[in-house]
Parts: structure tokens; C-alpha cells; sequence
């Protein structure tokens, strides 16, 4: 959360603001640096550029596994399966991870909540149709450039792709992936944009509100000195009053002194 004082005031500095935000979303998606990151995250995250491939069961097996994996968040295992043939086939895979030392945890997400779980259902899978699925594995008590050596299982027959697609244990590459994909690429950067413009053009920001209340502050100023004026006015014309009632009543006295004489 930013402090309010760093937030436009007026509804210029607001328009400025928003036009600097937008300018900024527009180099960043198209120029730099989002196309070389996601680049650059795209080739990082999986073991292989290519995903592995299998052929079992008249179907067709595409396995794409994490290039790295760490205790402290959930890479995940991509397994995409294709039925070629003109008939719909209900599939089921299951994922096995073996660390050579720490624990491993699989993951699936259902119904939108994640849940310990090894085995995915795909079910009936249309003629000339993909489906995708995903696991999510977490290893425990790893050592760095350990392997991890993943197996599958499609409706309960082992298959192996022809890409080796073994992930390494390696905390520091992890958390630089997941640094990556939280605040450099969306959604995490669309709302990192905003605070970012606001940060970095607060002094510009603040420039153009300065120059925008001068003529603002000279009026105030001119109906302040001409509010002072007139209270100072108020404030001495009472005493004028009572002076001159003074001089008029001491000259009806003189008046009436005279009489009696």
C-alpha cells in the first residue's frame, strides 16, 4: 500500500498519472522487457525445449516436466494426451517421483482446490481431441543437483517418453523462476506497473501539482489580505464611533454649562 501522499491530489496530476501508466503497460508488453522474459522464463522453466512423447493405448502422451524443483513451492508437470483415432478413450495417468534423498509431494488441482493426490483422471477424450492436465510436485530435503527421476503410468501401464525428463534439485534457480513469474509477468506485473510509475515519477508528479497551484495560491492569498483588511476595519471602526459620540456628547455639556450661566 503507498502512502497517500504520493497519490495524485488534483485531477490533472491524476490524467498525468494514468497517461504515464498506460505509456509505461504499452513499452513494457511490446518493447521491453516483458518479450525477453517471457522468452527467456519459457526456456528456464522446462527440463526440455520440446515435450517428451509416447505412444501407448492408441492414444498419444506429451510429457513436459520442470527443469528445476525446490521444498519451498510446487513446480508443475505438464501431461497433454492426444486421441488420434475416431472413437473417445477415457484415460487415467499417474506420476511416481523418487528422490534419492528427502520426500517428495504430488499435487493435483480439483475443482479449483489443491489436494495431495499422484494419480489425474482425464476422461473420455473425444475423437481428433487434446486434453491438458497438470501435476504439482514439491521435494522436501533435497540436496542441490540432485535428480529426480519421474515415472508414468497411462490406465495403469508404464510408459516412458523418448525425452529423458528428470527435474534437478536446485533452491536458488527455483526461487529466481518464481521471482520471475510472480512480479515480472501477468498477472503479478499488472499490478506492479501502477506502483512502479508512482514511485518512480512521484517527483514529476509532484512538479506538475506544484505548478498547477500557484494560481490557486495567489488568489487565496488576495482573498486572504482582503478578508484582513476588512476585519481590521471592523475592529477600528467601533472605536472611531465611540470617540466621535465622546466629542458630541462633551459639546452638548459645554453648551448646556453655557445656559446656566
Amino acid at each position: 500500500m503507498l502512502p497517500r501522499n504520493m497519490l495524485p491530489k488534483t485531477t490533472r496530476t491524476w490524467v498525468f498519472w494514468l497517461i504515464l501508466v498506460i505509456i509505461t503497460y504499452v513499452i513494457y508488453y511490446f518493447v521491453f522487457p516483458y518479450p525477453g522474459c517471457d522468452a527467456s522464463y519459457e526456456k528456464a522453466r522446462w527440463s526440455s525445449e520440446v515435450p517428451g512423447e509416447a505412444s501407448i493405448d492408441n492414444l498419444k502422451v506429451f510429457v513436459r516436466a520442470p527443469k528445476w524443483v525446490a521444498d519451498f513451492v510446487e513446480r508443475e508437470v505438464e501431461i497433454t494426451i492426444e486421441n488420434p483415432t475416431d472413437k473417445p478413450i477415457t484415460a487415467t495417468v499417474a506420476l511416481e517421483a523418487e528422490p534419492p534423498v528427502g520426500r517428495r509431494y504430488i499435487y493435483i488441482d480439483e475443482d479449483g482446490k489443491r489436494r495431495q493426490q499422484n494419480t489425474v483422471a482425464f476422461g473420455e477424450i473425444q475423437p481428433y481431441s487434446k486434453v491438458v492436465k497438470e501435476f504439482y510436485i514439491r521435494v522436501s530435503g533435497g540436496q542441490r543437483g540432485m535428480l529426480l527421476d519421474l515415472s508414468f503410468r497411462l490406465n495403469n501401464k508404464p510408459f516412458k517418453t523418448d525425452i529423458v525428463v528428470n527435474p534437478e534439485f536446485d533452491r536458488v534457480r527455483t526461487l529466481l523462476l518464481w521471482v520471475a513469474q510472480t512480479f515480472l509477468l501477468p498477472p503479478g506485473a499488472n499490478g506492479l506497473i501502477p506502483v512502479f510509475v508512482t514511485v518512480v515519477f512521484y517527483p514529476a508528479i509532484r512538479g506538475l501539482a506544484l505548478r498547477c497551484e500557484p494560481s490557486k495560491r495567489f488568489f487565496q492569498e488576495e482573498v486572504g489580505s482582503e478578508a484582513t483588511i476588512s476585519s481590521r476595519v471592523q475592529t477600528y471602526s467601533p472605536t472611531i464611533s465611540a470617540g466621535q459620540e465622546q466629542v458630541t456628547v462633551g459639546n452638548h455639556l459645554d453648551d448646556s454649562a453655557d445656559i446656566v450661566e
